[in-house]
């Protein structure tokens, strides 16, 4: 069961001069997960008939609730030539963890404290940045600098041992474009940007699924470091071509070791990743009815492990396929066909097998253009499968498996009020965080 609320209160002040504005978002939000799993494990002999060693039936109950409180601010100045927007954010993570084993014997469920637990986790996170952006004849330019300073802990009740974090980044920013003519533009971009870990992740206790297998939690986790470099080309506002070049520190990746005979899954930090790629696509309304967007990715993933299990240092080359096409018909009728394909990978110490998916998409409007009838078909073809294999000096495995991905959805939506009311689609200040929620739940 989830449970998931979330509060805004915002102000906004526009001044007399044109483009001069500050805005103040204030933001609560509460993300509860609560449910249990029930595991009835039988170990059987080869041929299933005779059990060698006792049933185990396992129910284990996990409740965690987190809460999220934000301040931001964010003011723009138009200057003679440009704009300078500045601003700042304030957020602070409070998650409690609450994880129980149980065992189940004469049809009662007992308390197994050595693998139950109650994890603290607090996170703050004080942030400021100043951007300048600025048109000079053909050239488009814009220098930013973001200012970060985080400080997080975690706990384990009734331990007197507190993980903490704490660190001080500048992330700067940087992009030109030149547009020469109407069919030509270049343009050359800098970032560095920093993610950071699911909060299920961040405790430092060991999750049994089965006597054979166990997660374990890494209250070390550091976030990752992202540094990009992109080239791109603009044709006619038709064809693209990207070139991009990100190097990645401290990357996740969920390693798997053997430990006392059971296989143990803990996600863990690379010192390094680079991702190359080199991007062309196609964008055109070929008719009337008929516009499309399609494009084809060469792209190289370089892992150094850190000599973990053995693999100190991946490469591995891939390709990915698209196409995006959409139709307008009289009457108000629409549909949208979308496909890929993704060949083989080698991402961390997995290699994962390569997948292919079609959706089509029709809609129709009704009453007026208030209602919106909408019937989506999801891999059309079932030929979603999933799987990833690895061979390190201590184990080789593979998981392949074929989730339910083939759906057919109907949906209507209608529109009451005024239909040429825009409203705007505002973020606030706590989306980028449900990213690392959403991986919880």
């Amino acid at each position: 069961m989830y449970q998931n609320l979330n509060a805004n209160l915002f102000f906004k002040h526009n001044f007399k001069q044109k483009g001069r504005e500050l805005a103040i978002d204030a933001d609560y939000g509460y993300y509860l997960t609560d449910f249990q799993e029930t595991t009835d494990n039988q170990f059987l002999n080869a041929r299933q008939l005779l059990p060698y060693r006792p049933r185990l039936v396992v129910n284990i109950p996990w409740q965690q609730p987190i809460r999220i409180q934000s301040l931001r601010g964010n003011y723009v100045h138009p200057t003679k030539k440009g704009s300078i927007e500045s601003g700042f954010q304030l957020r602070h993570t409070d998650i409690s963890t609450d994880f129980k084993y149980e065992r189940q014997a004469d049809n009662r469920w007992t308390l197994d404290p050595q693998k139950s637990f109650v994890y603290a986790y607090a996170e703050t996170v004080n942030a400021a940045y100043v951007n300048y952006a600025e048109k000079v004849k053909k050239i488009n330019y814009q220098l930013g600098l973001r200012v970060e300073d985080s400080h997080a802990k975690g706990q384990n009740q009734g331990s007197s041992t507190v993980n903490r974090q704490a660190y001080f980044q500048l992330f700067p920013s940087a992009s030109f474009q030149y547009t020469p003519s109407d069919t030509n533009q270049f343009s050359v971009s800098y970032s560095r940007k920093i993610s950071r870990p699911s909060y299920t992740t961040l405790n430092d206790q060991v999750i049994y699924s089965s006597p054979y297998r166990q997660t374990i939690g890494n209250p070390l986790l550091k976030p990752n470091i992202a540094t990009n470099i992109e080239l791109s080309y603009l044709h006619r506002q038709n064809w693209s071509f990207v070139f991009s070049y990100t190097i990645k520190k401290n990357d996740f990746t969920n390693n798997l070791f053997v430990r006392n005979s059971t296989l143990v899954s803990q996600l863990q930090n690379m010192p390094r990743e680079d991702f190359i790629s080199l991007d062309l696509s196609y964008s055109k309304s070929i008719n009337k009815i008929w516009r499309t967007t399609s494009g084809l990715m060469l792209f190289q993933v370089r892992s150094r492990l850190g000599n973990f299990e053995g693999i100190d240092f991946r490469v591995g080359n891939s390709i990915y396929a698209y196409t995006n096409n959409f139709f307008t018909f009289n009457n108000g009728w629409r549909a949208d066909f979308t496909a890929s394909y993704v060949s083989r990978q080698a991402l961390g110490i997995y290699y994962i097998s390569p997948f292919i998916q079609t959706n089509l998409s029709i809609q129709k409007s009704v009453f007026s253009k208030m209602g919106e009838l909408r019937m989506n078909f999801s891999d059309i073809f079932n030929t979603l499968y999933l799987g990833q294999e690895y061979n390190t000096i201590s184990q080789k495995g593979f998981n392949h498996r074929k989730p339910e991905t083939r759906f057919f959805q109907v949906s209507f939506n209608y529109k009451f009020g005024n239909k040429n009311l825009k409203v705007k689609d505002r973020k606030i200040g706590i989306d980028k965080e449900s990213n690392r929620i959403n991986n919880n739940q």
